[in-house]
């Protein structure tokens, strides 16, 4: 602080256009906080997690499914939105209740082998192109040797041969065995009374919810599945049964994926079914549902995407047919590549995380409904068409939702700052204007206000006033007229503002005597118990009498005073005034300090040399995560903010432009009716030229640095050559 705070010119920036710029940069660093939380909360459910929920159930399962509710969900839903056609290659043969009922067969019992013979003779009649058992045939010993002794074995293992080389499947499981020490899995097959029939395990694989959604595939035994065989029984297998990446299971319609049949009606053939009821398809043989005296028997029932809102299960046999229909279509689905999960989680994290903080809170709710709605469409169209899936849900339903809620967050904690920066604005502005009520005109009656205290000095008379405090003409004990400056803590809204001023005047202090361009500050004293800070200061001369002193008369001369007496100044005093201030810049720039507020009501002339006041904006100069309080003068403020070295030297060349003009700073970059016109003095010209350098818009087109500045107005000063600038 100085003589003045600068009236009403002085206001906050952030209500005009280059504030605002300001502010959206600041915001970038929340953006980039909500970018790292929204990619932090992708990454670690889309792969870290997954991959340990994986490993956790491959010891029970090999092939787990999507470990968590939203990797299961990516998965299902689009699988459950998706009405496919029917399939046709295959037909599923139910051991239904009719069947048990008119073939005599008990639910809880193997059935009569004899029946099975039947059908695969029946099938082959009908035009099938293999028959597949999802049954693990295995008898006791007694119904072993009983069916040896009947000849059944041997009629059964004859229909196999009459199907075909290979063209019958039956039903083989997984036995846990241990070989030294080691628990392992062998693969344990049907009866072995049973010749010429292919064999396949009929496990499912389910994930830790039980519902079923991959291929069957075990490293150990990858041409076992019950699945495979079937599609290498009619020559349609893939040629790699263990593929790099896994295959999961592509279903076709909700109910009715594909043809249906009743076991008793395929047996009585001749009385239900056409000659070519099967001409060309696989029969797949099993078990739904069906009634006991017991109550209704699940049979090998499983959830499937398809039916997992509906509470309903399927059957493993159909489970079995969808993956060979996959097969040998193939049109089985593959998850998206990991590489290409993480880097859709990093635009996802860039775009919303980053994007949504900087919008206010309903542009970030739409926008973020939008969002989810295309990443939605996306994995719908990537299964339907290039049958390819992803964990949409993590985006969708956690990275999202994460970057919105970061955003509300970030923009409530914005609020709040700028709601007590305008409490703080206001009580300053109404602290103002309650003292210069309070304070009577033309200085007559200026006892009213109260002194400060300030030792060994005698406060004559207010001569000035700001925002935050009061400026007094005192006479020292020898008879030296000084400047006392009186900061009031009530005028700030909080102590912290109030503290800052003080921290700035004393790392000031120093400084102020090393240079004369400068105001002296000659002593610092505090009064925490009357709450305000003074500092006394060398007093400027008075715009008439020069250093002769009449203190009710007393008005300091300063440059704006200039201004208004004499309407703009003369190129040579433009000149003198500009190497002075530029020499005084260059020296506090040298010590990292900046001034953020210079203009003409801030030179005052001390024993007639000009002086910069009004030192309590100066301040540190802007680095990386140093904030700089944005303060300063309406058209005198740098584009970018008073930041920086380079701001104050755009504020010197509005306060130069004025001075050799006398138009309004806000006129600029208006040129005088000479130049426009053409035969102005050539070092006028020149002198313009360096104004239009110092106030470019981009900080890169400006002086770099004091020195460069000051350089260019010497040698236009010393003999009018000067090279117009770069």
């Amino acid at each position: 602080m100085g003589y003045s705070r600068g009236g009403n010119e002085s206001f906050d920036a952030s209500v005009n256009t280059t504030a605002l710029k300001t502010r959206w940069k600041s915001r970038w660093r929340s953006g980039l906080i909500g970018m790292a939380l929204s990619l932090l909360a992708g990454w670690v459910l889309l792969q870290p997690f997954q991959d340990l929920w994986r490993q956790v159930f491959r010891a029970n399962n090999p092939t787990a499914g999507p470990s968590t509710w939203l990797s299961g969900l990516s998965y299902d839903l689009p699988i459950w939105l998706h009405q496919r056609r029917a399939a046709t290659e295959a037909v599923v043969v139910e051991m239904d209740d009719d069947s048990y009922r008119k073939l005599d067969q008990k639910p809880e019992r193997e059935w009569d082998r004899a029946l099975h013979t039947k059908l695969i003779r029946h099938a082959k009649a009908l035009g099938a192109a293999a028959v597949v058992f999802d049954i693990w045939f295995a008898d006791d010993a007694t119904n072993a040797t009983a069916n040896l002794a009947s000849g059944v074995e041997q009629e059964f293992s004859q229909a196999i041969a009459e199907m075909g080389t290979g063209k019958v499947v039956v039903g083989a499981l997984l036995q846990p065995t241990v070989k030294s020490e080691v628990l392992v899995s062998t693969p344990l097959l049907s009866t072995t009374n049973i010749v010429g029939a292919r064999q396949g395990l009929v496990e499912l694989p389910s994930g830790p919810d039980r519902i079923v959604r991959q291929h069957y595939t075990n490293a150990s035994f990858p041409e076992f599945p019950l699945a495979w065989q079937a599609a290498a029984a009619i020559g349609r297998a893939p040629a790699d049964p263990l593929p790099r990446r896994a295959r999961w299971l592509n279903f076709y319609q909700h109910t009715e994926p594909m043809a249906r049949e009743s076991y008793y009606r395929v047996v009585h053939w001749t009385n239900f079914l056409p000659a070519d009821a099967f001409a060309g398809k696989v029969l797949f043989v099993g078990r739904p549902p069906v009634q006991t005296p017991s109550g209704t028997s699940q049979g090998d029932q499983f959830p499937i995407p398809p039916m997992r809102w509906s509470g309903k299960q399927a059957p493993g046999v159909v489970i079995h047919a969808t993956a060979f229909l996959n097969l040998i279509r193939g049109d089985w689905l593959e998850e998206m590549d990991s590489s290409w999960q993480s880097f859709l989680c990093l635009a996802v994290a860039i775009v919303f995380g980053l994007g949504l903080t900087l919008q206010r809170p309903w542009v970030a709710f739409w926008a973020g409904l939008f969002g989810i709605g295309c990443v939605f469409g996306f994995a719908l169209w990537l299964v339907w068409h290039e049958r390819i899936w992803f964990p949409w849900a993590v985006i969708c339903l956690v990275q999202i939702p994460c970057a919105l809620t970061w955003s509300v967050i970030a923009h409530t904690r914005w609020l709040a700052t700028e709601k007590a920066d305008l409490e703080e604005k206001l009580a300053t502005s109404l602290s103002a204007l309650a003292s210069a009520r309070a304070r009577p005109a033309g200085g007559a009656g200026a006892e009213a206000l109260v002194p400060p205290s300030v030792p060994d000095h005698t406060l004559l008379r207010c001569v000035g006033s700001g925002g935050y405090g009061d400026v007094w003409l005192a006479r020292d004990l020898v008879g030296n007229f000084r400047a006392v400056k009186a900061v009031y803590r009530n005028r700030f809204p909080r102590a912290e503002p109030f503290d800052r001023e003080f921290r700035g005047i004393q790392k000031y202090s120093p400084i102020s005597r090393t240079h004369p361009g400068w105001i002296d500050i000659l002593h610092i004293g505090r009064n925490d118990p009357e709450g305000y800070f003074f500092y006394i200061m060398e007093a400027g001369d008075d715009e008439t009498a020069g250093q002769q002193f009449d203190p009710e008369r007393y008005v300091p001369r300063t440059l704006a005073g200039e201004l208004r007496r004499r309407g703009k100044l003369p190129l040579a005093e433009c000149l003198q005034h500009g190497l002075a201030l530029v020499e005084a810049l260059a020296h506090l720039h040298q010590h990292s300090l900046i001034h953020r507020d210079v203009k003409p009501s801030n030179v005052i002339f001390v024993q007639g040399a000009p002086k910069f006041a009004d030192i309590g904006l100066v301040t540190e100069v802007g680095r990386p995560g140093h904030d700089v309080s944005f303060l300063g003068t309406e058209g005198y403020v740098a584009p970018e903010g008073p930041g920086s070295a380079s701001a104050d030297l755009y504020s010197l060349g509005k306060l130069l432009y004025e001075l050799s003009t006398g138009r309004d700073r806000r006129a600029f970059p208006e040129l005088p009716t000479a130049l426009s016109a053409g035969g102005a003095d050539p070092a006028l010209e020149e002198f313009f030229a360096v104004l239009l350098k110092l106030c470019e818009f981009e900080p890169r087109n400006r002086y770099q640095s004091a020195a460069a500045l000051r350089t260019d107005l010497e040698r236009i000063g010393v003999n009018g050559k000067f090279t117009r600038p770069a």
